[in-house]
């Protein structure tokens, strides 16, 4: 998987598919893509923002804390998924824990390459 080929994945499922090509442009030169096995974590719960995933090819676990249990999942996606928008407008710590399902392809946005890009919409 090479990042053109995930832009292109990316522009045929999901929000990001809806998105202007001027905006699609500016958001895949400011992304990474990253590859995670099965059973890492991009991230935990109470942690804090560290900017936007878009899954691009694989399956990710949203688990949230509850009483009696470690973690529930909440909800399985698949590609056009994108994740970590609420924290990183409001700079708070993570509300749920995602967990990778099977070998997956994500584009990260980092922290600062959304906080610019929201400057100046």
């Amino acid at each position: 998987m090479d990042k053109k080929r995930a832009g292109q994945i990316m522009q045929a499922h999901g929000w990001f598919s809806r998105q202007p090509p001027d905006f699609q442009r500016e958001l895949m030169n400011r992304s990474v893509l990253r590859h995670f096995e099965e059973g890492e974590t991009l991230y935990h719960a109470g942690d804090p923002p560290a900017g936007v995933f878009g899954l691009v090819e694989g399956i990710v676990k949203i688990e949230f804390a509850v009483a009696g249990a470690t973690y529930c999942i909440a909800s399985v996606r698949q590609p056009g998924y994108w994740t970590g928008e609420a924290a990183a407008f409001r700079l708070g710590n993570r509300l749920a824990t995602i967990r990778i399902a099977s070998s997956s392809y994500l584009l990260h946005l980092p922290l600062a390459e959304f906080e610019q890009m929201i400057v100046n919409p």
